[in-house]
């Protein structure tokens, strides 16, 4: 199967950053009200007043057939069906530190790992960066152990760390993809991939 990934697809990450909630419609005996999130509301509720707020747990869940992962309140899973059976799910910051992974409804990806490091590092090695390998294993939060191959990109004082591991079933699986950036080996991005890789589980079969 010919490797279905597009630059087009992490340039698009950048935009879809944290974002702020829509209005939420709160139904009370009928009656629709428009609140937010985070903000407290006085209602009368059989004559009494009574206060109101809406909030939003610090740590969510993102569930899909195939796996699922826990995230941050304040970045939204974005995705982009590539091709049928094909979708990807991203959280980036603004610096292009994050995750992607490649659901494949119809295919088990797992002999893709090497093929999808190199695309992703090509643009990179082109340009004068210099490329250090290494490969360690992973156990997942449903059980299984999985392997993870690791190239640190070095220019100058620019460091960016680029994991790419995956894991099949019959006839469907799942990419993983981190990117760490200089700007953020120790900070942001490094905590939204963490809490990914800590709770990622896969229940393909």
């Amino acid at each position: 199967m010919r490797l279905k990934f597009y630059a087009t697809c992490i340039l698009l990450c950048f935009a879809l950053i944290a974002q702020a909630q829509s209005d939420y419609l709160l139904e009370i005996d009928g009656q629709n009200m428009a609140i937010e999130a985070n903000e407290e509301y006085l209602v009368e509720i059989n004559g009494k007043m009574v206060r109101i707020k809406l909030s939003q747990k610090d740590t969510l869940d993102f569930q899909k057939e195939l796996f699922h992962f826990k995230h941050s309140k304040d970045y939204k899973v974005s995705s982009i069906d590539i091709e049928y059976g094909v979708t990807q799910y991203m959280i980036m910051t603004a610096e292009g530190s994050g995750f992607l992974i490649q659901s494949y409804d119809a295919f088990d990806p797992s002999l893709m790992t090497a093929m999808f490091l190199s695309e992703i590092t090509k643009e990179s090695l082109d340009y004068g960066y210099q490329m250090e390998k290494e490969k360690y294993r992973r156990r997942l939060a449903s059980g299984q152990e999985i392997e993870v191959e690791k190239a640190t990109l070095t220019y100058k004082d620019e460091v960016n760390i680029y994991e790419v591991s995956a894991i099949g079933g019959k006839d469907n699986g799942i990419i993983i993809l981190t990117m760490v950036m200089s700007e953020e080996l120790n900070s942001q991005g490094r905590s939204i991939i963490d809490l990914m890789w800590d709770s990622l589980a896969f229940v393909g079969s």
